[in-house]
C-alpha cells in the first residue's frame, strides 16, 4: 500500500538552534511507519541535511522545494511568512502547527503545544500540555538515576549553538565551586556549530581545572542520564533532562522559554535561574 505524503517544514537557520529539527524529528519517527515523510529546511539550514538524512529521513531546502499537492504538512517555526504560511494551508489536506505560543496561524487543523498547557474547551484541535511533549524515543527507554544528595558529575548543556555564551558564563560561575570542591568532575557539551567554540577552549585550557569538553557527541542520553546534575537552557533540552529524571539548573535564554522553565520550577522538576538576559 502507498503511504501519503508528509512533509516537515522545520524552522533551521543557524540562530534558531536545533530544537526544531529534533522534536521534529522524534514526531517524524513516529509517523514514519504510515507516511513517506519528507523534511523542508531553510536555505540557510543546510547544515541539518546530513543530520536528517542519518536520522532517515530525506530533506530539501525552501528555494528547491517543488510545489505540490500534500496530504500533511507539519510546520515548526515561529518567524514563516505570511505568504509561506498561506502556501502550505493551500496544498495542505491536513495542516498541523507545532506551537510554543500562539500559533502565528489560524487555518490549522491541529495545534500541538507540547510545552504548555492551553486550556480552550471549544476547540478540539488543540493537543497541550507535557504529555505531548515530542522528545527521542530512546529516552523512554532509559531507568530513571537515583537522585544524589551530593552531585559529583555535572553536564553543562545548553543546545547546538548556544548563540548567547550561556556555556561560557556558567563555566566561569563553577569555577569557585571547582576549586573549593576538587573531587568535582565537570563535562561540557557543544557541537561545532556552537558560536563560542574557540572561545570556550581557551577559557577550560586556562582554568587547568577538571572539566572535559565534549564535542559533537552523537549519542548526548548516555551523557545527560549519568549526571547527577544537568545545567542547561529550557525549550526541549529541559523537556528531555526532566524525561530522564535527571535534577536540573535552568537558565532561558530566549523569551520563548520561560514559561515552561516557570513550569517546571513550580513542580520542583527544575531550578529556574531565569533569564540569561
Amino acid at each position: 500500500m502507498k503511504k501519503e505524503s508528509c512533509i516537515f517544514r522545520v524552522a533551521s537557520r543557524p540562530n534558531e538552534g536545533g530544537g526544531h529539527v529534533n522534536r521534529s524529528l522524534a514526531l517524524a519517527d513516529h509517523l514514519s511507519k504510515s507516511l513517506k515523510i519528507k523534511f523542508v529546511i531553510d536555505n540557510e539550514g543546510r547544515n541539518w541535511i546530513p543530520h536528517i538524512k542519518k536520522s532517515g529521513f530525506d530533506s530539501v531546502v525552501i528555494k528547491n522545494f517543488k510545489k505540490e499537492k500534500i496530504s500533511v504538512s507539519i510546520l515548526d517555526g515561529y518567524t514563516f511568512s505570511a505568504s509561506e504560511l498561506q502556501k502550505w494551508r493551500k496544498i495542505s489536506n491536513f495542516l498541523v502547527f507545532i506551537c510554543d505560543h500562539n500559533p502565528s496561524i489560524h487555518c490549522y487543523n491541529l495545534a500541538i503545544f507540547p510545552s504548555r498547557k492551553i486550556i480552550d474547551k471549544k476547540n478540539k484541535q488543540i493537543l497541550s500540555g507535557l504529555k505531548y511533549a515530542l522528545i527521542d524515543k530512546n529516552i523512554h527507554d532509559t531507568k530513571k538515576p537515583r537522585i544524589k544528595q551530593k552531585a559529583r558529575n555535572i553536564l553543562v548543556c545548553f543546545g547546538v549553538l548556544d548563540s548567547k555564551n550561556a556555556t561560557g558564563l556558567t563555566i566561569s560561575t563553577l569555577e569557585r565551586v571547582l576549586k573549593e570542591n576538587p573531587n568535582l568532575k565537570i563535562k561540557v557539551l557543544l557541537t561545532s556549530k556552537s558560536k563560542h567554540l574557540d572561545k570556550i577552549k581557551v577559557q577550560i585550557s586556562n582554568m587547568k581545572l577538571n572539566i572535559r569538553l565534549v564535542v559533537n557527541r552523537k549519542n548526548i542520553i548516555p551523557l545527560v542520564h549519568n549526571a547527577d546534575l544537568s545545567i542547561g537552557a529550557a525549550g526541549n533540552n529541559l523537556l528531555e533532562r526532566t524525561a530522564m529524571g535527571v535534577p536540573s539548573i535552568t537558565i532561558t535564554t530566549a523569551q520563548n522559554q520561560a514559561h515552561l522553565a516557570n513550569h517546571l520550577n513550580r513542580y520542583k522538576a527544575t531550578i529556574n535561574l531565569g533569564s540569561i538576559d
